[in-house]
């Protein structure tokens, strides 16, 4: 629509422009007035609109008032322009502030302490179209939006809204995915908050326990890493600076941890694959116990195949393998070797790949026969050689396991 001039009839031109024709004896409309000053906590921007949550106005007389539990829509293609008109308020004076929004498709995600509001933003009018308890979060570098859908960390796991369901990705078949240990360092405290992050080349979800100042307990150098493709959790230990952490961002397809220094920002690049130069953690990796859908029946444990590569086809993995039967995490079982590795002693260790950057199959068997017989579910383990202080650049792409279900006596 045009901007029409108002014209002092017989006179000069007075300058003011309006956005419609202005009509004489209209009556003075407070709630269509801008707001002349507006301050946020939270913000997005969907269909041409600016949506605000937990705001601070100043209307027209000067006064200020305090919406925490309310979102604000500026007018279209205007971001900066909102009206007392244009509040919405889902759930009002229900004892909760906004701590985040989000959006995906036509859906306006709104993250409040302990509850998650869906708003329907595809009509000029709102609705509300879903209200999830339980599912809040506690600020907003908890909430991220990737390429799939909305991440956040909530108080009682991970989430995922694809546009048409919720999925708690640190939930499976009932079973939460994470150990108490684990899942209580990412919980967030009364001075530090955990954060996500996401690497789109990869796409692994990067979760950061407790970014801030190490004086507000945020000291943690430890991270947890979703794979989308795999639909698995990888615990990375120590794989953080030990500066202070802000959350992380994305830039050109790269992820970056800030970090905070005598008083200066720093960016580090998040790097998928190890250096192994420099990383001198002790590397060990066990799987669930696998109970291959039928923990109460017996089966037989023929082979295990581990699909594996490294940068170097002659210096050693230094990589063993282990497992445990039937939910006993306290005694080892050897394997024998088929191909692809060396025994160290009693213990089978992976060897180096043909070629370098190559996969390469190592196979093992279990060396002992009344074990492998008589298995209803087994752990594998891969450890580093004892005797070694750094971890290879070894990368799994793939573990198959062939066993066989027994008939009952």
């Amino acid at each position: 629509m045009a901007n029409y001039a108002y014209m002092n009839p017989g006179k000069q031109h007075l300058g003011y422009r309006f956005d419609s024709p202005p009509s004489f004896q209209r009556g003075y409309d407070e709630f269509n007035q801008p707001l002349r000053s507006v301050m946020w906590k939270t913000a997005v921007v969907l269909n041409r609109r600016a949506y605000i949550g937990n705001v601070k106005v100043t209307d027209i007389d000067g006064d200020s008032v305090t919406y925490p539990d309310a979102i604000f829509k500026s007018d279209p293609n205007r971001f900066d322009l909102f009206r007392e008109k244009s509040k919405i308020e889902s759930a009002v004076n229900d004892g909760e502030e906004i701590k985040a929004l989000s959006s995906f498709g036509d859906m306006l995600l709104e993250f409040k302490n302990k509850t998650l509001n869906i708003i329907n933003v595809s009509n000029e009018l709102e609705y509300l179209e879903s209200t999830h308890n339980y599912l809040g979060t506690h600020s907003s570098y908890a909430v991220l939006k990737i390429d799939s859908g909305v991440v956040w960390i909530s108080h009682n796991g991970i989430y995922l809204y694809n546009g048409k369901e919720i999925r708690n990705l640190v939930e499976k078949n009932g079973i939460f995915r994470l150990s108490s240990t684990h899942w209580d360092a990412i919980k967030s405290s009364n001075t530090a908050k955990s954060a996500l992050g996401f690497d789109p080349i990869n796409r692994q979800l990067i979760v950061i326990p407790k970014v801030g100042y190490n004086s507000n307990g945020a000291s943690d150098n430890n991270t947890y890493v979703y794979d989308f493709r795999q639909d698995a959790w990888i615990y990375a230990p120590d794989s953080l600076q030990a500066a202070n952490r802000l959350a992380p961002i994305t830039y050109k397809d790269k992820l970056y941890i800030p970090t905070e220094s005598g008083g200066y920002i720093k960016l580090f690049e998040w790097l998928p694959v190890p250096d192994s130069s420099n990383n001198t953690t002790v590397f060990s990796l066990k799987t669930k116990d696998i109970d291959f859908g039928n923990p109460s029946i017996r089966k037989r444990l023929y082979k295990v195949y581990i699909t594996y590569k490294t940068s170097s086809n002659s210096d050693a993995t230094n990589i063993q393998a282990q497992y445990y039967v039937n939910g006993d995490t306290s005694t080892a079982q050897n394997f024998d070797i088929v191909e692809k590795g060396v025994l160290d002693g009693s213990i089978a260790e992976i060897s180096p790949p043909d070629t370098a950057n190559q996969y390469s199959v190592c196979i093992l068997k279990p060396n002992s026969t009344a074990i492998k017989n008589n298995i209803y579910s087994m752990q594998l383990s891969l450890f580093v050689d004892a005797s070694t202080t750094k971890k290879y650049d070894f990368q799994i792409n793939d573990i198959s396991i062939v066993y066989r279900v027994k008939s009952p006596r």
